[in-house]
């Protein structure tokens, strides 16, 4: 008898374990959906070119031909004055550019040759340190930067030319353009 009701209890503990799990199991039930999208972006396009800073094969060369007689055409001397023009170009880049423009290995300069950022000749440029830095918005992806030049004539006598004399003036030019950073903006 009590083994019956051992063999009972066990049975009853299973068919209970049974309708337990199936109640658990029903109750434990979910729906699922899967999707599938898709996503894609554009990379922004760069383009950066620059014009008037000459090769060297045909380098920019500071002459001022409006002397007529008193300077030969190509040279230049005391009393002459000039400028030349450095195009920066992003047509075409998705993206804002900020440009710097840098000289570098000038040799041969007169003492009292100056250039200027200025048609006025008050801003100085030292081409060896000083650098001439801009931007291009999107709404505006060109810009020319004008470089003047000045070698004043002196009444006085002064000896500017004796190391220059004869001397072919050169320097290299560097332009740079680098995207501008876009957090930047917001910051």
């Amino acid at each position: 008898m009590k083994r019956t009701k051992i063999n009972q209890f066990t049975v009853l503990t299973l068919v209970l374990s049974l309708v337990t799990i199936g109640l658990l199991g029903a109750s434990l039930a979910k729906y699922t959906t899967e999707l599938n999208g898709y996503g894609s972006a554009t990379v922004a396009n760069w383009s950066f070119t620059a014009t008037g800073i000459g090769t060297s094969e045909t380098p920019i060369t500071l002459t001022d031909s409006t002397l007529g007689e008193l300077v030969t055409d190509g040279d230049i001397a005391p009393g002459t004055d000039g400028s030349f023009a450095i195009g920066v170009d992003g047509t075409g880049s998705d993206v804002a550019i900020g440009y710097t423009i840098a000289f570098s290995e000038l040799t041969n300069k007169p003492d009292n040759l100056t250039f200027y950022s200025d048609s006025e000749y008050t801003t100085a440029i030292d081409l060896t340190t000083d650098t001439i830095t801009g931007t291009l918005p999107l709404t505006a992806l060109t810009n020319t930067e004008t470089i003047y030049w000045q070698w004043p004539y002196a009444s006085e006598d002064i000896t500017d030319t004796s190391d220059s004399a004869n001397a072919d003036v050169s320097f290299n030019i560097i332009v740079t353009g680098t995207q501008v950073d876009p957090s930047a903006a917001t910051e």
